[in-house]
């Protein structure tokens, strides 16, 4: 219950067998289901490692604190000794198959230091979801049939104890369960369904539930975001009624559903075609933010319930920048462009603030090049909602973007959108604080895998993490961790 998990990790080789006349590539791979370990300082049950290989193997500590106390075909379970020195402490376990050398890292922080909980579900690589709150997380793992079909397990962490349960199972024929969407404080997960395009809400039971779709609408909706009682839902439905399949926002109060309003034209001033999602929240409900759901447009946009109905804004708006530039074309006419300096968001759920004052966006600049080409400078920015005024990080580099904003105003980057780096600052006072990794080291005593974080509770106590992780058999793929306070015993 008291270890950490980390994301999997391997050696993979590529032998070349030569012959008279042909060639033959034999794969031998030392495989894991963790990058590394990472332990408390006392009281820290053992760890599993799983290895899979294609040649016999051996595992030895390179410290005299680390013990193996298990070994199989498939596995070592390591055990630590309660760490009394003053200081974190880290070795490894060497891992050996002939002549490949595989090193696992493993550290444990001091006793005093074993105030917070660091959970990487590694086998659930299709994202984890935190609650409004912390109390749950939650996310689903894909199970190998022994027909070769897929079944769905629906796991459900509870923070509180540190305990955790699969509450469903389905078969790829009932669903098509795709990526966990946002999960509720009272337990209820919704995620995507492949087969119809919506998303399915699973209870702590295992109950299927099935969101209402607004009068008019054929497709299947997709809950994306809730409130912190779980009476409010956001999310998006897709229309096929006469306007070609547009996009449209969804609130739901008590599970009834309504449409939000949009403007008629996009961001960049040209007609709708594609339509609006709504993605996330305020704790409330009342702020709730979304984007145009276009290849080229994404402008971040907001609702605010100002008594008689939700508003509708484009985020940053005063601080936006729509230019109409004349451009002769391929053809030699004369044509009108326009380009954008703006906010965008894509399929990020977590963006807002719990009380709905901060917006985490990706600032884009865009340079129109020519024959309908783009191209975009990029780089993190926070939204002040309640004025609407536009926080621009451009010195955090380009490519980058922010990901998440405490009610405080501390705002949380991402280096790129294929790293696992970002950077904590001070939003209204433009103060980096310094990496995201030492930061959570410096305040909560953990060192964590790498990653950045994408959403956190209003009391700052629980975090979830975006994780990518390396896999040598179907290469990159995303997924999470979580810190949260260690139960009391």
């Amino acid at each position: 219950m008291k270890k950490f998990f980390a994301a999997g990790i391997g050696l993979f080789v590529a032998v070349v067998l030569s012959g008279c006349q042909t060639e033959e590539t034999k794969y031998e791979y030392l495989k894991f289901d963790v990058a590394n370990l990472s332990f408390l300082g006392d009281g820290n049950a053992p760890a599993t490692i799983k290895v899979s290989a294609t040649g016999a193997w051996e595992a030895e500590p390179s410290a005299s604190w680390i013990t193996i106390s298990e070994k199989s075909d498939d596995s070592v379970t390591v055990t630590v000794s309660d760490n009394d020195q003053e200081n974190e402490r880290q070795s490894s376990i060497v891992f050996t198959m002939g002549d490949a050398v595989e090193e696992i890292p493993v550290n444990q922080l001091p006793m005093e230091m074993g105030g917070y909980m660091y959970r990487y579900p590694a086998t659930l690589d299709l994202g984890l979801v935190m609650s409004p709150n912390g109390k749950y997380v939650g996310g689903e793992d894909q199970v190998l049939q022994d027909d070769q079909t897929f079944n769905w397990q629906i796991w459900i962490f509870d923070l509180d104890t540190d305990e955790s349960r699969m509450v469903a199972e389905f078969s790829e024929n009932m669903y098509g369960l795709q990526q966990p969407q946002c999960i509720t404080d009272q337990g209820l997960i919704f995620i995507s369904d492949s087969n119809d395009g919506g998303t399915k809400g699973i209870d702590l039971d295992g109950n299927v539930i099935v969101p209402e779709k607004p009068d008019g609408f054929q497709n299947e909706p997709s809950v994306q975001g809730s409130s912190a009682d779980g009476s409010i839902w956001v999310g998006y439905c897709r229309s096929a009624n006469g306007d070609a399949g547009m996009y449209y926002p969804i609130l739901w109060v008590n599970g009834k559903p309504e449409v939000l309003p949009i403007p008629d034209t996009t961001a960049h001033g040209t007609p709708q075609t594609t339509g609006v999602m709504a993605r996330g929240c305020s704790h409330d409900g009342k702020v709730i933010y979304g984007s145009s759901w276009d290849n080229m447009e994404n402008s971040a946009c907001f609702w605010r319930n100002n008594g008689n109905g939700y508003e509708f804004q484009w985020a940053g708006a005063p601080d936006r920048d729509l230019q109409e530039l004349d451009y002769v074309n391929a053809s030699g006419e004369q044509v009108k462009v326009r380009q954008l300096s703006g906010p965008k968001l894509s399929a990020e759920r977590t963006n807002i603030s719990p009380n709905g004052k901060w917006l985490a966006v990706t600032w884009c600049r865009e340079k129109y090049e020519g024959d309908g080409g783009y191209a975009e400078t990029r780089f993190p920015a926070f939204i002040n909602l309640e004025t609407n005024k536009a926080y621009l990080y451009e010195d955090l580099g380009i490519g980058a973007g922010a990901r998440h904003a405490t009610n405080d105003g501390l705002g949380f980057t991402i280096d790129g959108l294929m790293t696992n780096s970002g950077k904590v600052v001070e939003i209204e006072t433009g103060a980096v604080l310094g990496n995201m990794y030492d930061w959570i080291k410096d305040n909560y005593g953990i060192a964590t895998s790498p990653g950045s974080i994408v959403y956190m509770t209003p009391d700052m106590q629980r975090f979830i993490s975006l994780c990518l992780a390396d896999d040598v058999a179907t290469g990159a793929r995303t997924t999470h961790w979580y810190v949260a306070p260690r139960p009391q015993e």
